[in-house]
């Protein structure tokens, strides 16, 4: 008679974790009750699938055990290797176990009146905020852009034309890329002006490069106090992705996707955000007087 197996009963962990369920079912792997690893280990994982504290999990939760449990099996199993109906049962037992996620970013973009609320509650970081809804910038990527990465106006070979408007400023991105983004000269000024920066454009008060968790800690509360929502830094990226959807080619330049199919998730929905404007963030008078309060205040 086959077993019954609680598999989440075998760690002190709670039955929705990910690790519960890998470590678990690694113990059931790893053990002497069935080797070779055949049509009865793969039963005992079916059941341990089919169980309610499993099915509970998210479905990015559920794929990420299924493909772990599904490596730890091959390891077990080397008759993976070199016999194809075995590989072939195996491949087809996790394969029908992933469920197939739906990315969705309709709830997470920022409309145009949103934008300029944060912009308006960021105080003396209004500028990193703005570049932030600007720009469509990763948080590693925007806190890592150096003064030496700045250059000059815009020349397009095409028209032969010089825009003085727009400033080139090199990217350091995902995978040691690079690339060149435009940014609004009035906006890269003012940056430069609030944050006095010595070796990068964004630097705290003791010249130093802005950490993930002080982008993170900044935006959230912002977002909380003034919109009363939870909102991450890579909303602000899928809000500026909304709004370049309709340009694939020049979105995948921008936003360093690795192919203009990456922008697809952005699609399909109605919400379009305009660059924002000079007159729709503080002026410096503003964000300079919070600077001073918070320098006084220190």
């Amino acid at each position: 008679m086959q077993p019954e197996f609680n598999l989440c009963a075998l760690l002190p962990v709670p039955k929705n974790s990910v690790r519960s369920h890998i470590v678990a079912i690694n113990k059931l792997l790893t053990g002497d009750l069935f080797h070779p690893p055949e049509t009865d280990t793969l039963e005992a994982i079916r059941r341990h699938f089919d169980s309610e504290g499993f099915s509970n999990l998210c479905d990015s939760s559920r794929n990420t055990i299924v493909q772990a449990v599904k490596r730890q099996l091959i390891q077990a199993c080397p008759a993976y290797f070199t016999d194809l109906p075995v590989r072939y049962a195996i491949d087809e037992f996790f394969r029908s176990q992933k469920r197939k996620t739906q990315v969705s970013v309709r709830g997470r973009v920022l409309s145009p009146d949103q934008v300029v609320q944060l912009c308006s509650a960021a105080g003396e970081k209004t500028y990193l905020m703005a570049c932030f809804l600007s720009l469509g910038l990763r948080v590693s990527e925007m806190t890592g852009i150096r003064l030496r990465d700045i250059g000059g106006a815009y020349y397009n070979p095409i028209d032969g034309r010089q825009y003085d408007n727009e400033i080139v400023v090199r990217i350091h991105g995902k995978g040691k890329t690079m690339r060149d983004i435009l940014v609004p000269r009035w906006l890269l000024d003012r940056a430069r002006t609030v944050f006095e920066g010595e070796l990068f454009l964004f630097e705290t008060s003791s010249h130093r490069k802005y950490s993930r968790q002080e982008v993170y800690s900044l935006i959230t509360a912002a977002a909380k106090r003034v919109l009363g929502f939870h909102v991450s830094p890579h909303d602000f990226r899928k809000t500026f992705g909304t709004h370049m959807s309709v340009f694939p080619e020049l979105m995948k330049q921008t936003m360093g996707h690795g192919g203009w199919q990456d922008g697809d998730v952005y699609r399909n929905h109605y919400v379009l955000v305009a660059p924002l404007r000079p007159h729709q963030i503080p002026p410096m008078q503003a964000v300079e007087k919070a600077r001073d309060i918070r320098i006084r205040a220190s």
